[in-house]
């Protein structure tokens, strides 16, 4: 999010409304104020949003628009050319939030949101936290 500066941005349904609220707004604050300077602009261009269940095409490059796992904040999960798969938090094993494991819930979200990974048929599984994995990685943060 951060860097964009007054450049147009697109982001998926509800996500600019959320990120002026008081969880992203806050949690972006509160980096503001432990990091300084070190931190860039949060967007303050146009923020143009993209509705879930839609597919839109960019460089030639169809992107899917879904929503992530239930257990997360109004994030996308998108499809990128049927090939990477760019969730909030890769479905791989990573370091977990506490929005991952805080109930039985949100784990079953959670494999709900690898499960659905896996069936999109990519092969690159990219996330803002957890890096990218493949698909082995994936299938083995499901339950056998």
């Amino acid at each position: 999010m951060s860097g964009t500066g007054n450049h147009e941005v697109v982001m998926a349904e509800g996500m600019p409304q959320f990120t002026k609220g008081e969880i992203y707004g806050g949690m972006m604050k509160g980096f503001a104020q432990a990091f300084g300077d070190a931190l860039t602009d949060m967007p303050t261009g146009k923020a143009s949003e993209v509705a879930f269940g839609t597919t839109q095409t960019w460089a030639g490059v169809l992107f899917e628009f879904r929503h992530g796992a239930t257990s997360d904040f109004p994030g996308a999960s998108i499809l990128i050319g049927g090939k990477a798969y760019y969730t909030h938090w890769t479905p791989a094993k990573a370091h977990v939030s506490h929005l991952q494991v805080s109930s039985p819930d949100a784990i079953d979200a959670e494999i709900a949101e690898a499960e659905k990974s896996l069936a999109s048929g990519a092969e690159l599984f990219i996330g803002g936290h957890g890096g990218a994995a493949k698909r082995d990685a994936v299938s083995s943060k499901l339950p056998i």
